[in-house]
């Protein structure tokens, strides 16, 4: 994505909501590239931050994130490029957070009380 984006100096959609951001296209550049720390981050972090429901919500909303990303970035290639790729990665988040199953046992257990001891 930083090769796409940086190097190759591929453009971004000037206008995001209506407003024109000519001037701040460098910080979205690198704020996209970014986007990918997160889920880095969480799974490096053995721990668990949130609870399995909150977790869902945060892979859903991260996987809008990615939609509205590759839709921002302008690319006049007929060839697979950045903005497919993530298009289509955006569907890994978005089926975790739909279906669960990508949350780990320590996740799913945080915040839970213990009621029944099982010998």
């Amino acid at each position: 994505m930083a090769y796409n984006l940086v190097y190759l100096e591929k453009t971004i959609n000037t206008v995001i909501f209506g407003q024109d951001v000519i001037n701040y296209i460098e910080y979205i550049k690198y704020s996209v590239i970014w986007i990918w720390g997160i889920p880095l981050l969480m799974g490096l972090y053995w721990k668990p931050i949130a609870k399995a429901r909150n977790t869902r919500i945060m892979q859903i909303l991260f996987s809008i994130i990615l939609f509205f990303i590759s839709s921002v970035i302008l690319l006049e290639t007929k060839w697979l490029d950045i903005d497919t790729l993530i298009f289509l990665m955006a569907f890994f988040p978005l089926f975790a957070g739909i279906t669960g199953k990508c949350i780990t046992k320590d996740w799913l257990r945080y915040w839970e009380k213990i009621t029944k001891v099982r010998v």
